[in-house]
Order: structure tokens, then sequence, then C-alpha cells
């Protein structure tokens, strides 16, 4: 067997192998085109799912105050004058029982 002969038997292994190979690259290939897409499709998702939380988070910001209306702040403050009022008429009446039992 002369050297040409060897060298034509690798030749004809080499295209054997790249014959068997070509399914398992077109795998590969496909499997990163797939990979690329779903990364894609989560930076999408992502976004949107962040703008739909944020537009949320303005919307119940907004609309937070309206809760507690103005006739129930003003209901609020006066409870809380009378409530001073009442404190200092009893502590003026504690004043007056501790001058007397003096």
């Amino acid at each position: 067997m002369s050297a040409l002969d060897s060298l034509d038997v690798l030749e004809y292994r080499v295209s054997q192998l790249e014959r068997m190979l070509e399914p398992l690259m077109k795998l590969v290939n496909d499997l990163d085109r797939k990979i690329a897409l779903l990364a894609q499709k989560i930076v999408i998702a992502t976004i949107i799912v962040g703008a739909l939380v944020n537009g949320l988070g303005v919307w119940y910001s907004a609309n937070a105050g309206k809760d507690y209306s103005e006739p129930e702040k003003v209901a609020y403050y006066e409870s809380r004058v009378s409530n001073s009022e009442k404190i200092k008429e009893l502590e003026a009446q504690l004043d007056r029982l501790k001058k007397t039992s003096k």
C-alpha cells in the first residue's frame, strides 16, 4: 500500500465522518437559534410585566388619596380638637381638686 492509497483511505474516512456529523451540526445550530429566540421572548415578557407593574403602581398611587376624602379629614380634625378640649377640662378639674384637698 502506497502513501497515495493511505491518503485516499483517510480522505474517504474524513468524508464519512463529515456526513455522519452533518445532522448533529444541524441540530446544534437549531438549538442555538431556539435558545436565542427563547431569550428574546423572556426579555420581552420581562419588559411587559415590568411596564404593567409600573402602570399599576402609578394608578394605585394616583387613586389612593381618594379614599380619604375632605369631609373625613375635617371630621377627624374636629374629633381631635374636641378630645384636646376634653383633656384640658379634665386637667382643670384635677387642678381644682388638688387645690381643694390641700
